[in-house]
């Protein structure tokens, strides 16, 4: 029986050895497959060629544009015919980073300003932030502060700040689709947040 035992080790062994020499080979002879990895969000741009933007919300020609790659979200707006009469230009201006690259796809929304919202004019008083929402009604998505969100039933800091995160938005459901508030959540606070 010590000699049966002795043949398995030594076809175990030597199995070992043609396995480890087969991948050393195929790893030095390579696989044939070229991969470049580029870091996501690294605002390079390889190659030619072009992509489409939607534009929308408060722009003179809402639609979708064929751009040039490398083209920045002010290229996207110059093409829409720039921004609207009604255009929060409040909101581009304090979120929106108009030298951002654009991807094949990207959405680019430009909400309105909301009348309700309007601060009134120097010497007019001033404006709480509970006289705010008592107007409105409702959490903007697109403007709403960290804290009001955090401040609506299942959002909290960290839903919060991936809300903020994602701006702008054209539409409350983007909030499922691009699974930043599961659906769960949105059916609670849906009738508290608007766009």
């Amino acid at each position: 029986m010590n000699w049966r035992l002795g043949v398995w080790v030594i076809l175990a062994v030597a199995g070992v050895v043609m396995i480890s020499a087969g991948a050393w080979w195929w790893q030095m002879t390579g696989s044939g497959v070229s991969v470049e990895v580029i870091k996501a969000g690294s605002g390079e741009v390889k190659g030619e060629g072009t992509i489409w933007v939607d534009v929308g919300g408060a722009v003179v020609n809402p639609g979708v544009y064929q751009l040039a790659v490398g083209a920045r979200i002010k290229d996207a707006l110059t093409a829409a015919g720039g921004l609207s009469a009604e255009a929060d230009r409040a909101w581009v201006e304090r979120s929106l980073n108009l030298a951002q690259n654009l991807i094949d796809g990207y959405k680019v929304f430009i909400p309105k300003v909301n009348p309700s919202l309007a601060l009134p004019l120097a010497g007019e008083g001033t404006v709480s932030k509970g006289s705010l929402e008592s107007r409105s009604g409702c959490v903007s998505v697109n403007t709403g502060s960290k804290g009001e969100l955090d401040g609506l039933a299942g959002i909290g800091e960290v839903r919060a700040e991936a809300i903020i995160a994602g701006r702008p938005y054209g539409r409350i459901e983007e909030l499922t689709e691009r699974k930043i508030v599961p659906k769960s959540v949105l059916e609670k606070v849906k009738q508290e947040i608007c766009l």
